[in-house]
């Protein structure tokens, strides 16, 4: 009891010093505080965008090489549609979209636009386009509005289909009947029967009535499952996919192309990420991030260091009253305890006073480096021309501003940086009078 009464006592005596080692603590706190908090959001933000989002990847056909092949008499083939199903089998992808598309020719109906008559099996020529996808949504036409469901429902099962209302009418359908499709074979044209579920309605078309070729027109558009297409016999032949795949981490790129490649991916083929709209949504707060742990490394360097440099003068300029309390019989354990709870005074009173003052600062310093951060991404984007898309088609914007605040995580933090740094300091000093003996110090002194 007496070692802390007596250091509150010697934190009191010593006002002058102790209050430049307090300032030096409190700013210390402060600076450290708010670039935890802003380090904290920021991570948060990021990590609910990267869940979120992730970063698309585009397959492409490198020119070079498929001009190359072509001179050498061989033939660059595009990737199957089971391929294209196998690469979406990564651990290293967030998601994994396909929109599947098969254009057919519809058997004893006609399609808008279509001049021939029902049952003709002199021309199979395609005069629908057969589409599914794994979205949700069916297609962002369905998000936006410009195509809804009127009549019954949308597919469930396989084997179930929607059709436009133009074309039902065309064609006297309705809900539980069945449409037949079938490719483009004169010979033997393999075919499939859908039952109408849904009748949507179609504005994409509205005002375009004339010179629209039926695989044009999108009212001839019939959506259906996606296992009941890519399953249908003549999908290998006529059928294509268009996935689209989705990074966990844009730095992982060139580990997924290798992984294709694997899987057969062929050498004229490359894989890119498309990080440009990643970067224009998450790239700000990243580079927030950066600097406040740029900036929180640099404050502990050099406040420690300047900390650490006062705190050992000021307790070599108190050898003498060490001495004298070492002559009278107290151990150094106790010296040292003494000397760690001034420190330890110092910097509570100082963590308190830095958290209060660190709430309040927080938000305006973290919205002018976060206003910074936006100025160089908008210079960085005219230099390089770049027109960003919105990240999967939504309309996510990039962030204006940064709600910042000061959470349980971040006090337990900045109280256990505080805390180090205060031991740091105040042992030191420590380590280096009690080193010395009583009659050793006293006779310095003399």
């Amino acid at each position: 009891m007496y070692i802390i009464k007596n250091a509150f006592q010697n934190v009191y005596r010593n006002k002058g010093r102790n209050l430049l080692i307090w300032l030096i603590i409190f700013i210390i706190i402060v600076t450290c505080a708010v670039s935890i908090i802003i380090k904290n959001v920021t991570s948060a933000v990021v990590n609910d965008y990267k869940s979120r989002f992730g970063t698309e990847v585009i397959l492409s056909m490198d020119s070079k090489k498929v001009q190359k092949i072509f001179n050498q008499g061989k033939e660059a083939r595009p990737i199957t549609s089971k391929q294209v199903l196998d690469f979406g089998n990564s651990d290293l992808l967030q998601s994994v979209s396909y929109d599947a598309t098969a254009d057919v020719n519809l058997k004893n109906i006609n399609s808008i636009g279509d001049d021939h008559n029902k049952g003709d099996t002199t021309d199979n020529l395609p005069n629908a386009s057969l589409k599914a996808t794994t979205n949700p949504e069916i297609s962002n036409d369905f998000k936006t509005g410009k195509r809804k469901i009127e009549q019954g429902e949308i597919f469930k099962k396989d084997g179930d289909c929607i059709i436009s209302e133009q074309l039902a009418k065309l064609n006297n359908l309705k809900i539980g009947d069945t449409i037949v499709v079938r490719d483009y074979s004169y010979k033997s044209p393999i075919e499939h029967q859908l039952t109408v579920t849904g009748i949507f309605i179609d504005l994409t078309m509205a005002g375009v009535t004339k010179n629209v070729a039926p695989l044009n027109n999108k009212n001839n558009d019939i959506f259906t499952t996606f296992d009941t297409l890519i399953n249908m016999r003549f999908f290998e032949t006529i059928g294509r996919i268009e996935p689209t795949y989705y990074l966990k981490d844009p730095t992982t790129i060139k580990e997924f192309e290798k992984e294709l490649q694997k899987k057969g991916l062929p050498d004229y083929y490359f894989a890119k990420a498309d990080d440009s709209a990643y970067n224009k949504i998450v790239g700000p707060v990243e580079g927030l991030s950066d600097t406040a742990t740029g900036f929180l490394v640099s404050v502990l360097l050099l406040g420690g260091s300047i900390l650490l440099l006062i705190s050992t003068m000021a307790i070599r300029e108190r050898k003498y009253e060490i001495g004298v309390l070492r002559a009278m019989g107290m151990k150094k354990f106790k010296v040292a305890i003494g000397l760690i709870s001034e420190m330890l005074i110092i910097t509570t009173v100082a963590l308190f006073i830095g958290l209060c003052v660190s709430s309040i600062v927080a938000q305006p310093v973290s919205d002018k480096l976060f206003a910074e951060q936006l100025k160089y991404a908008e210079e960085s984007n005219k230099t390089t021309s770049i027109s960003v898309p919105s990240i999967r088609d939504n309309d996510e914007e990039p962030l204006s501003e940064l709600k910042v605040g000061l959470d349980s995580s971040a006090v337990i933090q900045i109280i256990c940086t505080s805390l180090i740094l205060s031991m740091l300091a105040s042992l030191s000093g420590v380590i280096r009078i009690t080193k010395y003996e009583p009659i050793k110090i006293l006779t310095e002194r003399n």
